[in-house]
């Protein structure tokens, strides 16, 4: 993995999120780099560790179960408006638009990174904080990661993934196991929604599925994925019968096409 300059301070980070692939993306690019990271799964977890105190950053997805990286911030900030402390937060999230960015400002997160995510982005906004031991009024929503993607929906973008990898392939190896670990479970609870017509579980496989298919650059997976989740979650199922059918191919011809990385 490339590393860049040695930060002025190492970190305590809290992660919060939930997809196994993207915990295992970012902990290793931030180990990599000196800071400490301990991982929450929801928004409830991040309340609980933010409590303590002993974290000097919070990177926050905030699209996730049980409790939403929104509603997360939005408990930790009025906690902090009686406790005057005011721990940095990171929003992550793959809905890059000036809306989400504006929710994030009017919640008080301090900067806003765009799913997949980037090394070069992760580690340049984290390095903004690491010099830094108290953030009171600053609220900078960065304009990190808003640059649209070039090129033609692929199979397997490979190109796209080690750019934003900086060309790592041990790293996207991993994401490849992790892939052949998680995938085909989520498969299961997909057909298993589908079949039960239950939206919400079928809206909650989808968006761990996007969140492996983001990291290895399979376009039309993650796009499947994505649409499927939005059906769930509105309760369309009848739609998402046709978009199940198409990503279950889709998901197959993804299979096939990493037969070269594992």
């Amino acid at each position: 993995m490339q590393h860049s300059t040695k930060p002025s301070r190492s970190l305590n980070v809290l992660l919060v999120e939930d997809v196994p692939a993207n915990q295992r993306l970012v902990t290793s690019i931030l180990q990599s780099h000196s800071h400490e990271v301990t991982v929450a799964h929801d928004g409830r977890e991040a309340i609980e560790h933010v409590s303590t105190g002993q974290f000097d950053v919070v990177l926050m997805d905030v699209q996730m179960p049980v409790m939403d990286g929104y509603q997360a911030t939005e408990t930790i900030r009025a906690a902090e408006r009686l406790s005057g402390r005011h721990v940095p937060i990171i929003a992550m999230t793959s809905n890059a638009t000036r809306t989400d960015r504006e929710r994030c400002r009017t919640l008080g997160m301090d900067a806003y990174l765009s799913k997949p995510i980037d090394i070069e982005e992760l580690v340049a906004v984290i390095d903004r904080f690491a010099g830094r031991h108290t953030l009171q009024s600053d609220h900078d929503i960065s304009p990190l990661g808003l640059s649209a993607s070039n090129g033609s929906e692929q199979t397997l973008n490979l190109d796209a993934a080690m750019r934003r990898l900086h060309g790592d392939r041990e790293l996207y190896r991993q994401f490849v196991e992790v892939f052949d670990e998680d995938a085909p479970g989520l498969i299961q609870d997909l057909r298993a929604a589908s079949a039960a017509r239950d939206a919400k579980k079928l809206s909650r496989a989808a968006h761990s599925l996007r969140g492996l298919a983001v990291n290895l650059g399979a376009d039309i997976v993650q796009r499947l994925a994505a649409q499927l989740e939005a059906q769930g979650e509105c309760g369309d199922l009848h739609s998402a019968v046709d978009t199940y059918g198409q990503l279950l191919a889709a998901f197959d011809a993804l299979h096939q096409a990493l037969q070269a990385y594992r």
